[in-house]
């Protein structure tokens, strides 16, 4: 009967450090998951295009920057200055977009 008890024991602690080490896992398992897809959104084919195409899209889209103080986050050049740290990079270095603002 001692010897039982021992074994139900040993079967106890198995099956605890076995759990212990499936969680270990899955929490590895769900943090590689989130970095594949961060990864997986550097690829994004938008990343590829060059600088020089996004400032003439910006110049287009920003034809007109009115502010009225209702509406202040609708002007274009706020709003593609607030997308990314990128897009936010390349709008500060493009005067034409802010140099003609309506109020």
């Amino acid at each position: 009967l001692a010897d039982l008890d021992k074994d139900l024991e040993d079967c106890k602690v198995g099956i605890h450090r076995v759990q212990s080490e499936l969680h270990r896992l899955e929490t590895r398992r769900q943090h590689l998951e989130k970095y594949k897809a961060s990864l997986w959104a550097l690829r994004s084919p938008i990343r590829r295009l060059p600088n020089e195409t996004f400032l003439s899209i910006f110049g287009f889209a920003c034809d007109t920057n009115e502010i009225t103080s209702k509406s202040l986050g609708t002007m274009p050049a706020l709003t593609i200055s607030s997308v990314c740290s990128r897009w936010r990079c390349l709008a500060k270095s493009l005067p034409d977009i802010w140099s003609c603002i309506h109020i």
